[in-house]
């Protein structure tokens, strides 16, 4: 007699969903989750079922909080703030530049292009 799980197909999801989705539903034996995936006939027995109907959210949305929860404020050489240019060097690998301090204190290396940088420097 031949092995059963032989004759199964490998059962195929939607794009959309993660490897987590994909584990849960192997998990619970079940196919699809979300309302968005259900054909005309799965959406018509969900209503019937009397379920509630998942509002989508706009994916620009999503990219523009994606946007604004990575966008890290860079500091910027201000005299006029209290920032203190210090001498001049050049790296191991002949970048120029000047040590400038932040009105705090702290020690940053300004390339002659403008960009700080903080931390070794010499690799540059």
């Amino acid at each position: 007699m031949q092995n059963v799980s032989a004759f199964k197909q490998k059962k195929t999801y939607p794009k959309s969903y993660t490897k987590k989705d994909i584990k849960f539903l192997e998990e619970q034996n079940e196919d699809i989750v979300r309302y968005e995936d259900l054909d005309a006939k799965g959406r018509a027995i969900w209503k019937k079922q009397g379920k509630p109907i998942p509002k989508t959210k706009a994916k620009t949305n999503l990219k523009q909080k994606a946007k604004k929860q990575t966008k890290v404020e860079v500091p910027k050489f201000d005299k006029s703030k209290g920032w203190k240019k210090g001498e001049a060097y050049t790296t191991d690998s002949g970048k120029k530049g000047h040590y400038v301090f932040d009105p705090k204190g702290k020690k940053y290396f300004m390339t002659s292009d403008g960009k700080l940088h903080t931390g070794q420097i010499d690799d540059l």
